[in-house]
Protein backbone atom coordinates (compact mmCIF):
# COMPACT_ATOMS: atom_id res chain seq x y z
CA UNK A 1 0.00 0.00 0.00
CA UNK A 2 0.97 3.55 -0.58
CA UNK A 3 0.68 6.76 1.36
CA UNK A 4 0.47 10.30 -0.58
CA UNK A 5 0.96 13.25 1.87
CA UNK A 6 -0.48 16.28 -0.14
CA UNK A 7 1.16 19.37 0.29
CA UNK A 8 4.68 17.90 1.33
CA UNK A 9 7.66 19.02 -0.41
CA UNK A 10 10.21 16.50 -1.22
CA UNK A 11 12.42 16.76 1.68
CA UNK A 12 16.13 17.35 0.38
CA UNK A 13 18.01 15.22 3.01
CA UNK A 14 16.85 12.77 6.11
CA UNK A 15 17.94 16.28 8.53
CA UNK A 16 15.07 18.19 7.04
CA UNK A 17 12.76 14.94 6.80
CA UNK A 18 9.29 15.93 8.75
CA UNK A 19 8.98 11.99 8.65
CA UNK A 20 12.64 11.81 11.14
CA UNK A 21 12.43 11.29 14.58
CA UNK A 22 15.65 12.69 16.43
CA UNK A 23 16.61 12.62 20.36
CA UNK A 24 19.43 13.06 22.50
CA UNK A 25 21.97 13.04 19.55
CA UNK A 26 20.14 10.13 17.63
CA UNK A 27 17.78 9.98 14.83
CA UNK A 28 15.71 7.28 13.01
CA UNK A 29 13.55 7.27 9.54
CA UNK A 30 9.42 6.62 10.86
CA UNK A 31 8.72 4.85 7.76
CA UNK A 32 11.80 2.58 7.61
CA UNK A 33 12.79 2.36 11.49
CA UNK A 34 16.53 2.87 9.75
CA UNK A 35 18.57 4.41 12.34
CA UNK A 36 20.10 7.85 10.76
CA UNK A 37 23.57 9.79 10.82
CA UNK A 38 21.89 13.23 12.31
CA UNK A 39 25.55 15.26 10.63
CA UNK A 40 25.22 12.86 6.80
CA UNK A 41 23.30 15.92 4.90
CA UNK A 42 21.42 13.54 1.66
CA UNK A 43 18.82 11.56 1.79
CA UNK A 44 19.44 7.44 3.63
CA UNK A 45 19.17 4.93 0.67
CA UNK A 46 17.18 2.81 2.51
CA UNK A 47 14.43 6.41 2.22
CA UNK A 48 10.84 4.90 0.49
CA UNK A 49 10.32 8.89 -0.49
CA UNK A 50 9.09 9.08 -4.57
CA UNK A 51 8.04 12.41 -5.16
CA UNK A 52 5.14 12.85 -7.50
CA UNK A 53 5.94 15.75 -10.61
CA UNK A 54 4.19 18.80 -10.39
CA UNK A 55 1.42 19.75 -11.76
CA UNK A 56 0.25 16.34 -13.19
CA UNK A 57 -3.22 15.60 -14.51
CA UNK A 58 -5.69 13.24 -13.03
CA UNK A 59 -4.31 10.22 -12.50
CA UNK A 60 -6.31 6.56 -13.05
CA UNK A 61 -5.72 3.08 -13.35
CA UNK A 62 -4.44 2.73 -17.43
CA UNK A 63 -4.30 -0.92 -16.78
CA UNK A 64 -8.48 -0.68 -15.67
CA UNK A 65 -9.15 1.25 -18.31
CA UNK A 66 -7.38 -0.65 -20.86
CA UNK A 67 -9.72 -3.57 -19.52
CA UNK A 68 -13.04 -1.70 -20.25
CA UNK A 69 -12.13 -1.18 -23.94
CA UNK A 70 -13.76 -3.31 -26.14
CA UNK A 71 -12.21 -5.06 -29.07
CA UNK A 72 -13.97 -7.27 -30.23
CA UNK A 73 -16.54 -5.15 -31.89
CA UNK A 74 -17.91 -5.83 -35.59
CA UNK A 75 -16.65 -2.36 -37.01
CA UNK A 76 -13.52 -2.70 -38.19
CA UNK A 77 -13.07 1.09 -37.41
CA UNK A 78 -13.76 1.08 -33.85
CA UNK A 79 -11.27 -1.90 -33.69
CA UNK A 80 -8.70 0.40 -35.52
CA UNK A 81 -9.57 3.17 -33.19
CA UNK A 82 -9.21 0.67 -29.97
CA UNK A 83 -6.12 -0.58 -30.88
CA UNK A 84 -4.98 3.17 -31.58
CA UNK A 85 -6.12 4.38 -28.13
CA UNK A 86 -4.60 1.19 -26.19
CA UNK A 87 -1.47 2.20 -28.29
CA UNK A 88 -1.51 5.79 -26.59
CA UNK A 89 -2.07 4.69 -22.94
CA UNK A 90 1.08 2.16 -23.37
CA UNK A 91 3.79 5.38 -24.15
CA UNK A 92 2.63 7.78 -21.50
CA UNK A 93 4.98 8.40 -18.80
CA UNK A 94 4.63 6.60 -15.29
CA UNK A 95 3.84 8.65 -12.59
CA UNK A 96 3.38 5.89 -10.06
CA UNK A 97 4.60 2.78 -10.18
CA UNK A 98 1.35 -0.13 -9.91
CA UNK A 99 1.77 -2.48 -7.11
CA UNK A 100 1.02 -5.86 -6.52
CA UNK A 101 -2.48 -6.26 -4.94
Amino acid sequence: MSVIVKNMEMPKNCKSCPLRYSSTGYAWCDITGASLALEIDMRDYTCPLVEIPTPHGRLIDADELKSRLVLDNDSSELQRISAHILKWIDIQETVIEGSET
